[in-house]
């Protein structure tokens, strides 16, 4: 499983430099972070990464495109396959409950070497 989670950790931080550059090695800002976090906790790792606040939300809505950050529904993690690619969706739910709480998809924890 540990070798699974660095080629997946590999392979998204690589799709997500190729669309958005300046960001390699952006899921690196989660090493032992917490599975589950605010979305002020998600700003928070951005900018201590180094990202720039005006490049926070592009980078945080490619985040939820790949499938590194889910978010909690009724206690059931989902995450953007769950709701069939349809970025609108998810990101309906988040504006609607203010305060939801996202999780960081249980594929990448031991690259990032985070426990439940």
């Amino acid at each position: 499983m540990e070798a699974y989670s660095t080629d997946l950790l590999t392979d998204i931080s690589y799709e997500i430099n190729d669309v958005e550059e300046g960001v390699e090695d952006i899921l690196y800002a989660f090493i032992q972070s917490s599975s589950e976090l605010k979305r002020l906790d998600v700003k928070q790792a951005l900018l201590d990464y180094g990202v720039e606040e005006g490049n926070i939300e592009r980078i945080f809505n490619l985040l939820i495109w790949y499938g590194f950050l889910g978010i909690n529904v009724s206690g059931n993690d989902k995450y953007i396959f769950d709701f069939n690619y349809s970025m609108n969706l998810m990101l309906g739910i988040i504006k609607k409950k203010v305060d939801i709480d996202f999780t960081i998809n249980p594929a990448f924890w031991p690259a990032l070497l985070i426990e439940n």
